[in-house]
């Protein structure tokens, strides 16, 4: 999790970068000093070999391997694989970020294109917004540990009020290797806007268009995580950078 602190160098004051340079929440000393630990000890262990336990001709051995080993640390560009490391890193946590879609739109959209002030109307609309929002928890728990920790199973996004035991039932019934679940609640999104223009809550094709146009850029964004979530950046890419 991106941990903020923009307030903490908002305003000039004495002290604020060192204070920043120094912070140890989402810091990189925070994430790296169990490595740094492990790094120091294998050295420390090393040098009391080499120092302590190894004779001239060993030592003269070890002097020679690592003059081999430190003959081939020029072959790789190790700057400019870090640097596009980093570049891609940074690119794609960029694109993950406004990948992070939210229900507003669509929710606007509903209000503005379907009309009714009477139960019905307003149960289409809610239920339009509920199934919205259920697509998108029965997305994070893919994701996201603390949404999955909220939402363990179907039935605690039922207690929430988010879904009914019948929808739970269907949902169930349907086999995990078939289907990406959280895309079932859209399709229901599609048949309740077939409906409401069929009653005429609905007045044009074209308002049918634009709230298919925000499900299916909401749906998009969810595909999207979902797809950064499965498919991680190469593994060799971060050993390389990390290695030397």
């Amino acid at each position: 999790m991106t941990v903020s602190y923009t307030k903490d160098v908002v305003t000039a004051r004495k002290g604020a970068f060192f204070r920043l340079l120094f912070r140890w929440r989402g810091s990189v000393y925070k994430l790296i000093w169990k490595d740094f630990l492990l790094f120091v000890l294998f050295y420390l262990i090393v040098r009391f070999v080499y120092r302590g336990l190894l004779n001239k001709s060993q030592k003269r051995i070890f002097e020679e391997i690592c003059k081999y080993a430190n003959s081939y640390s020029s072959i790789i560009p190790i700057s400019l694989v870090i640097g596009f490391y980093v570049k891609e890193i940074f690119s794609r946590w960029q694109a993950m970020f406004n990948s992070v879609t939210w229900p507003d739109r669509m929710a606007m959209a509903v209000t503005a294109n379907i009309k009714g002030i009477d139960d019905r109307g307003r149960l289409i609309r809610r239920t339009i917004v509920r199934y919205m929002i259920l697509g998108y928890i029965m997305n994070q728990t893919s994701i996201c540990p603390s949404v999955k920790r909220r939402f363990p199973t179907l039935n605690h996004i039922t207690q929430a009020g988010l879904m009914t035991p019948q929808e739970e039932k269907i949902i169930k019934e349907i086999p995990d290797s078939k289907v990406n679940k959280y895309a079932i609640p859209f399709l229901w999104t599609v048949s309740v806007i077939c409906l409401a223009r069929k009653e005429g809550r609905i007045y044009n094709d074209y308002a049918v268009s634009v709230l298919n146009k925000e499900l299916m850029d909401f749906r998009a964004g969810l595909g999207k995580l979902l797809r950064y979530y499965a498919v991680s950046f190469p593994l060799v890419y971060t050993q390389v950078c990390k290695v030397p």
